[in-house]
């Protein structure tokens, strides 16, 4: 998973939705919505974000898992599972 990479997850009542990924603390996935993030590369601010738990990526590959086991490794140890 890279900063400005499309990721699908699952909010609230299990809808799944779309966002853009902003960046990966530890076990959180802090996205914003793709305008959003847009605007903020366009007018040189930090975005308004929200977190997710990184178990609630749905349909993210293991490779991006693997990603992000590389940045928060006490954290994630396969797909979509905490330590």
């Amino acid at each position: 998973m890279k900063p400005g990479q499309m990721i699908r997850l699952r909010a609230y009542g299990g809808q799944i939705i779309e966002r853009r990924l902003v960046r990966l603390d530890k076990n959180t996935l802090v996205v914003c919505r793709p305008e959003e993030y847009d605007a903020a590369q366009s007018e040189r601010r930090e975005p308004i974000v929200v977190g997710f738990h990184i178990e609630d990526a749905v349909g993210t590959s293991e490779e991006a898992f693997k990603d992000a086991v590389r940045i928060a490794p006490s954290y994630v140890t396969k797909v979509g599972r905490r330590a």
